[in-house]
């Protein structure tokens, strides 16, 4: 959305990490402190979906099967997969000059 190379944490810090005058998007009208937390936490869900969810399994062989998702928790993941991707769709993307 934001036409960065980038991946992970990087990206979701640049395109989303409030910081004046270059946060490259809005989840919100952006005009309060308020709104500025509530990006600043929607940042934080995404990392920690990064953490919880993305990491362990890529850094984990296969063969140890050390990392176990139970269905329960597959289920909630989903959830808050269709919560981020909502609100990354109606997002307002801020142009770059």
């Amino acid at each position: 959305m934001c036409g960065l190379n980038t991946d992970g944490n990087a990206l979701v810090e640049a395109c989303l990490l409030p910081r004046i005058g270059t946060t490259l998007m809005h989840i919100n009208g952006y005009q309060s402190v308020s709104d500025t937390s509530e990006q600043n936490g929607f940042v934080n869900l995404i990392k920690g979906i990064f953490g919880t969810f993305r990491n362990p399994p890529a850094h984990t062989t296969r063969a140890t099967g050390l990392w176990n998702l139970t269905e329960a928790d597959a289920l909630d993941l989903f959830s808050m997969l269709s919560f981020v991707h909502r609100r990354l769709d109606g997002t307002r993307v801020i142009p770059t000059i």
